[in-house]
């Protein structure tokens, strides 16, 4: 993750620059959670995306409570789409002693990019910016030598065909997408990195159009994996890489 800063060049406009991440310790976040959640759709039951289950927690509080394990203690929480049930799920909830500024987004049905520059009064010099939906564990699991990587997206989507009936004319796609990478310094001389990928997807009524309608198309079904090794070994100016890869498809 970068490091970003606010740029007050111009009177009429504000950007945000990237530069080179910074050895300060970052304390704030910014947390983008005005969206629709279309994808969340099937399994959201009309909640707003962050107040989704997962794990017995809505994944807002997952976010903001692995942050604060992280260090951070204050927090920018853009709101659009459902913000009057996030607000008050969040006054109903203790999370610790959080600093948290709400920022409005009215144009939630627009690119992220909105929301960030609708934070831009409230962002100090150095922060850290997460999706509401983007769940991850903080820090390294033995300090200087062990840390574990992991992300995950679940999509569902329906494709009308308009021209098939009402019940008829959807194409149907679902997938998730994995990744694990676990880092280790076997010695001063040596490291070690072993990552999986899973990306299984399944599609419903492929190739469904105005002439082949859903009982003539196939279903089609994907389990997919790849897995890495590499080992490292850095022997005075030159360095030894041994790599090995294995993939499903």
């Amino acid at each position: 993750m970068g490091t970003y800063t606010i740029n007050e060049g111009s009177p009429h406009a504000r950007r945000f620059r990237h530069k080179k991440p910074s050895r300060e310790k970052v304390s704030q976040c910014l947390i983008l959670a005005a969206g629709y959640g279309s994808r969340l759709r099937p399994v959201s039951a009309g909640l707003p995306k962050p107040l989704v289950q997962f794990g017995g927690k809505p994944i807002l509080e997952h976010v903001i409570l692995r942050a604060h394990q992280a260090g951070i203690d204050d927090f920018v929480i853009v709101v659009g789409y459902g913000s009057d049930s996030i607000r008050r799920w969040f006054d109903s909830r203790w999370l610790g002693d959080l600093s948290i500024t709400w920022v409005q987004n009215q144009d939630y049905h627009k690119h992220n990019g909105i929301s960030v520059l609708k934070a831009r009064d409230q962002i100090q010099e150095n922060f850290l910016m997460l999706m509401a939906d983007h769940i991850f564990e903080p820090g390294p699991l033995v300090k200087n030598k062990i840390a574990f990587t992991q992300s995950f997206e679940y999509r569902f989507v329906r494709t009308p065909v308009s021209s098939l009936p009402q019940l008829q004319r959807d194409i149907k796609y679902e997938g998730f997408n994995s990744f694990s990478q676990l880092d280790a310094t076997l010695s001063e001389r040596q490291s070690l990195s072993v990552s999986l990928a899973l990306y299984p997807q399944k599609i419903n009524y492929l190739g469904l159009n105005t002439f082949t309608p859903q009982p003539s198309t196939p279903d089609f079904h994907q389990r997919e994996y790849m897995a890495t090794k590499q080992h490292r070994d850095v022997m005075g100016p030159d360095a030894l890489l041994v790599s090995g890869a294995c993939q499903r498809l």
